[in-house]
């Protein structure tokens, strides 16, 4: 298996948008399939704080759910 890794700079290419520093930490704990409720656990912060930061960089990357995220996040990184 292959281990993708995630940079700032690469994240430039697929997003409208600056990503907040808080945004791809949402980002790297969707690639490493956290639920809502781990995310919070981990980073403590509210379930619905996690949806708020998971919304806004689904926004910037122009995907309509995770995984639509991720099938980007992999061609970004593959390519």
């Amino acid at each position: 298996m292959k281990i993708l890794v995630v940079s700032p700079d690469k994240i430039k290419k697929i997003t409208s948008a600056s990503v907040t520093e808080r945004e791809f930490e949402m980002l790297e704990d969707i690639i490493s399939g956290l639920t809502n409720v781990q995310i919070g656990e981990k980073r403590f912060i509210s379930v619905a704080t996690v949806k708020y930061h998971i919304s806004k960089l689904l926004e910037k990357m122009n995907a309509s759910n995770r995984a639509d995220a991720l099938h980007k996040i992999i061609n970004v990184l593959t390519s």
